[in-house]
């Protein structure tokens, strides 16, 4: 059960990442409530443990914070399963809007076309053939609504050159 509240508590951190405030109080918790009843020694320095729990006790505010958290305490293992499971589905779906819906394959492709290499240029560096490269354009264009190489690379700058890069 200590394994599981670790599990529960990294997805509350996850909530914190997303600014998923109440969720993330119950699910910190839940984990809590897990860690007093089975676990004496924690995975997790206390500190690291409570600086994302702060962050979101600040964000939500004290009381609702309690509120949350208490009612964590209180969820039992299925229920705070759930509520996780739950979340690691949104994330999931998320990161698949993010991304276009484009597969890992058709991602590398716009990379590289964004890096401005030819299609065969793509295809020598894959290790693919020029045919399937120019298949996996045609589908990027479609899964992106575009018609041009450069409108694609405007259509997923954060895919093909991620925040910082």
């Amino acid at each position: 059960m200590a394994t599981w509240a670790d599990l529960i508590e990294v997805v509350a951190r996850l909530c914190v990442e997303q600014r998923r405030w109440t969720v993330a109080a119950q699910l910190y918790g839940a984990a809590a409530g897990w860690h007093g009843d089975y676990d004496q020694v924690s995975w997790f320095p206390t500190v690291a443990r409570f600086s994302l729990s702060n962050q979101g006790r600040t964000r939500l505010g004290d009381p609702a914070w309690t509120e949350a958290y208490e009612g964590g305490r209180r969820l039992d293992p299925d229920r705070a399963n759930q509520i996780a499971d739950e979340l690691l589905i949104d994330l999931r779906r998320q990161l698949e809007v993010g991304s276009g819906g484009l597969s890992l394959r058709e991602t590398e492709v716009l990379r590289l076309v964004a890096a401005g290499l030819t299609d065969g240029e793509i295809a020598e560096r894959l290790v693919l053939s020029p045919r399937t490269v120019h298949a996996h354009l045609r589908s990027i264009y479609r899964k992106l609504g575009v018609t041009s190489r450069t409108a694609a690379i405007h259509a997923a700058a954060g895919i093909v050159m991620p925040p910082g890069s």
